[in-house]
Parts: C-alpha cells; structure tokens; sequence
C-alpha cells in the first residue's frame, strides 16, 4: 500500500473527526475495549521450517477509538490497537529455538450503522491498520531481532447496545489483513461514551 494513500486518507479521517460541526450532543465519542487476538497461520508457518515444539498464536488485545458520528448511519474512527503477542519454543532439528512477536498499530475505519431497535444497533466498519511488528529468536546461542511494518486493510462487523444517550457497550469482531505475513483477528467487548 502506497504511504502517500494512507497518509492522506488518515489526514482527511483526522479532520473529520476534529474539524467536523457537532450536530449533536453525542456526535463524538470514545471506545476502550479488550478481548482475544489470534493469528490464522504463524504456528503453522513455524512447522513449515522444521520447527517442533509448542506455539501459541493467541493472546489478548485492546484498543482505543476516538470516533465521530456524521449521521444516524456512517461515522469515521481513529484507533490504536495491541493485538498481543504469539510465541514458541522447541526445537528445529535437535537446536534449541525460540521466537516471538509483539504487534500494535494505529488505524482509520469509516463505519456503517443499522439500527434495529431505538438501543440495538448492527455495525460494520472498513479501513486501514499501519501495523508495527517487534520481534526476537533464538536458535541454540545465535539470538536475532527483528521489526516490520506495514499498511494493510482492516475490517470487522459488530453489535452495540446503548444503555442511555451517552454510554452503550459493543461486541465486535475485526480482521486485520497481512499483518506481518499473516491475518489477524481481534474479538472484544467495548464499553462507549458518547460526549
């Protein structure tokens, strides 16, 4: 993905989201929520070089969302999200290895909401994710590091129930695309305030 793209599309959500008149008084609003994070393919990707022992390619996540409401169905959001960690240790041949990343990043959504009830309401969302991957082996004394990053799509579909006119709570599902070579997904609970 072309940086310049990303840059400027995360420059027209930010003003957006800061610039933008409130049409109402829970037009802007912020979201802090955690859950579990899980990669599709890292343990199997490990298995495919030799490696033997156990993996584990899930952890816990949180995020942070700043967000704007433009009207009762499309919004934008700016967000940062920790998707945990995965690791391993084992063998490859009869070496000793180890490994491990950590991955977090800052993202833009558009969003799309369908209520269904005056408190119920159906969301889906659409964006980038600029990822930062930091990660460290060893294999018998040869310890290595290693940082990545990138720009890839990110996208989810969840449920928020609004407990009075500023405060609700979501349940949301999230992929994250071809983060460090694999796709990541993020399942959590949020708690919303609506300002």
């Amino acid at each position: 993905m072309n940086n310049k793209w990303m840059s400027g599309i995360a420059i027209a959500a930010f003003g957006v989201v800061m610039a933008a008149p409130v049409m109402a008084d829970d037009s802007y609003y912020l979201a802090v929520g955690g859950g579990t994070t899980e990669a599709d393919d890292t343990c199997g990707d490990l298995g495919g070089a030799g490696f033997t022992g156990s993996c584990d390619d899930r952890d816990r996540g949180w995020k942070v969302v700043g967000g704007y409401q433009i009207d009762e169905n499309f919004g934008v959001e700016v967000f940062y999200a920790d998707l945990g960690k995965a690791d391993a240790v084992g063998t490859i041949g009869a070496v000793a290895a180890t490994a491990d990343v950590d991955i977090d990043g800052f993202g833009v959504s558009f969003t799309g909401t369908l209520p269904l009830t005056e408190q119920l309401s159906l969301l889906g969302r659409v964006g980038m994710f600029r990822w930062d991957a930091n990660g460290s082996g060893s294999l018998g004394a040869v310890s290595v590091s290693a940082d990545d990053d990138g720009t890839d799509l990110a996208y989810g579909l969840g449920v928020q129930y609004s407990v009075t006119e500023h405060l609700g709570f979501r349940v949301e599902w999230e992929r994250f695309e071809e983060v460090a070579d694999d796709d990541m997904q993020l399942i959590s609970a949020s708690v919303v305030w609506g300002f």
